[in-house]
């Protein structure tokens, strides 16, 4: 399960996202929308753990990605992200 609360993000230049609160249980899918430069890859990255949001929550799993030192978060996403969003949120 992946849930996101809260959601925010900027960009060095200022540019800023704030993403809908959204939850997706394991074997469901959800569908990203958006013209061009409206957060999607930002998005991606973030649930992904490659990229630290400003404010807010995801978790996966029962566990807060956003809380998780970057070495705990390394070794998290090497063992279920990569495979989770490949597989349960795209």
């Amino acid at each position: 399960m992946v849930t996101v609360k809260d959601l925010t993000f900027f960009y060095d230049k200022g540019t800023g996202f704030t993403f809908p609160q959204f939850s997706a249980n394991a074997g469901s899918s959800i569908l990203i929308t958006g013209g061009s430069g409206k957060g999607k890859t930002t998005l991606l990255h973030l649930l992904g753990g490659l990229l630290r949001p400003k404010s807010g929550g995801i978790i996966i799993n029962e566990t807060d990605i956003t809380k998780l030192s970057d070495k705990k978060l390394d070794h998290f996403r090497g063992k279920t992200s990569g495979w989770y969003c490949s597989n349960h949120i795209l």
